[in-house]
């Protein structure tokens, strides 16, 4: 739910509007401010609707999120950004 994070810009509170402006800002100072407003307000399957496991791990340390919040990310991507193995 896109509205959860977005409460106060109703025009990304649409997945294409949202996808359109973050890719149009995704090598822009306000990159940090659309993967920060989804991790810290917005659910996990909505996030990585837009962004990579990668990416997030990748810019984690330069993002101003709460402790639990902060704490969440890095457990989801010690989970999902490991490669999956086989047998």
């Amino acid at each position: 739910m896109l509205k959860a994070a977005f409460w106060d810009y109703p025009e990304y509170t649409d997945n294409s509007r949202l996808k359109d402006a973050i890719d149009k800002n995704r090598n822009t100072p306000a990159a940090g401010w659309f993967l920060t407003r989804l991790l810290e307000y917005g659910r996990a399957i909505d996030a990585m609707r837009f962004y990579t496991v990668a990416e997030i791990a990748e810019n984690l340390a330069s993002l101003k999120l709460s402790g639990p919040v902060l704490e969440k990310w890095r457990r989801l991507v010690q989970v999902y950004g490991q490669p999956k193995r086989t047998r």
